[in-house]
């Protein structure tokens, strides 16, 4: 069941079971790096799902007046956006930029329960233009070739609002409000992903009230896309109350048993393929941005503005 709708300020997409514990998935970046997405199925098999577009994403145009984008700005309009859904208890999940708007949000709200982030930008060390770039490129180059011709694709494609909102991200300082989140945290970072280095992720959990730190063997920036299963599990065993370690000294290493041989493979004509249905969904999305979500004046996208 695929449900594409204006839901408060972002367009949300609703997948999965009909029953069960809702999770809301904010993922940026990442959502753009392959084209079956295996992890939402996954988690979709017992959870209703509910994946958020931030603003010059997939189906979410730029608001009106949204040409210089913050991490606090679009954190507002997310939480407009997971309340007006009225659903109960649900697993808030954050990767990339995703990962630093649920992390503002969730050091102002006492109801989250269980929170996730994946891939989060800590690295005070890395909050530079270049030094982002040259991480990111070293992670990409760890990644099967699928994901890393889709990343470089999806990247190349972004408009400057964007490219500028995923620096902020990565420069948005989440050690600052770890102190003020009551959640249950899950950490989660790939092996080689030098964006996020396990050092930094440490320093993280070790703000948090309740951190659980994870990490995935031979995984890059990208884990959920790479390793799935790996991801989607993890997610479910924590929402389940089955990780019951905390602190620095709970990072431990999972893995999937048996890669997808699929993603390493990568002819010349799906490269074109990729490529050419990225540009029709990006310059098709843009000329039809006027007329995407429909607006009142007290609107939630005000805020993006």
């Amino acid at each position: 069941m695929t449900d594409p709708t204006p839901a408060g300020a972002l367009v949300v997409e609703r997948t999965g079971a009909e029953r069960g514990r809702p999770i809301v998935l904010v993922r940026g970046t990442a959502a753009r790096v392959t084209d079956a997405d295996r992890f939402v199925e996954l988690l979709g098999e017992r959870h209703p799902v509910f994946s958020v577009e931030l603003p010059g994403f997939g189906a979410q145009p730029l608001p009106p007046g949204g040409r210089d984008l913050s991490v606090e700005t679009v954190a507002t309009a997310l939480e407009s956006t997971i309340d007006s859904l009225e659903i109960t208890d649900p697993i808030i999940v954050g990767e990339t930029v995703g990962a630093a708007c649920v992390a503002a949000v969730a050091a102002r709200r006492s109801d989250w329960n269980d929170v996730v982030m994946i891939a989060p930008g800590v690295d005070p060390e890395a909050r530079t233009v270049s030094e982002t770039l040259v991480r990111l490129a070293q992670s990409v180059r760890r990644e099967p070739a699928r994901i890393r011709w889709t990343a470089f694709v999806a990247l190349l494609l972004l408009r400057f609002p964007v490219i500028r909102l995923l620096v902020r991200s990565l420069r948005f300082d989440i050690g600052a409000c770890a102190p003020t989140i009551r959640s249950r945290v899950l950490l989660i970072r790939g092996e080689h992903d030098a964006v996020v280095p396990r050092s930094a992720l440490r320093e993280l959990a070790r703000a948090l009230p309740y951190g659980v730190i994870r990490e995935v063997i031979g995984a890059g920036h990208y884990a959920s896309a790479s390793q799935p299963t790996a991801v989607a599990a993890l997610i479910v065993a924590f929402a389940d109350g089955a990780i019951e370690d905390r602190g620095v000294a709970s990072l431990q290493r999972v893995g999937e048993e048996s890669a997808d041989a699929s993603l390493d493979t990568l002819s010349g004509s799906e490269r074109w393929e990729i490529l050419r249905d990225r540009v029709r969904e990006r310059f098709g999305r843009a000329s039809s941005e006027p007329d995407a979500v429909s607006r009142t004046e007290s609107s939630p996208e005000d805020r993006l503005q």
